[in-house]
């Protein structure tokens, strides 16, 4: 996967991740809201904007390279829950729980992210 973001090494990863964090919440919720096998949630919305704002922050790239990265991340991650929750798909699986636990730790790192549940 290519990253658009062009930062220092550590804020590159950080910046990144955070902002795949965001389109990882933001596909979440749109899966939700189109097919009935997840509830999306206004706390869905909570989260993503949590991690832009982390990815803004920690960040280099301007908020319009940020928030294309997070819009395409966005449409990947319907693709990804639809092969975990659709296709059963094992490779899809693996992905999504890498991503969700790479989230998770991001999460307890920052204090726009930290109160999440």
């Amino acid at each position: 996967m290519a990253w658009p973001l062009q930062l220092g090494a550590a804020q590159h990863t950080l910046s990144n991740d955070a902002a795949q964090c965001a389109g990882f919440w933001l596909g979440y919720h749109d899966y939700g809201q189109l097919f009935a096998y997840l509830k999306a949630s206004p706390a869905d919305i909570e989260r993503a904007n949590a991690f832009r704002a982390v990815a803004i922050r920690i960040g280099s790239a301007s908020p319009i390279d940020i928030d294309a990265f997070i819009a395409n991340q966005r449409d990947h991650m319907i693709s990804l829950m639809d092969a975990v929750i659709y296709h059963r798909d094992r490779s899809s699986q693996r992905v999504f729980e890498d991503l969700t636990e790479t989230c998770e730790a991001l999460a307890k790192m920052h204090p726009e992210t930290s109160a999440l549940r």
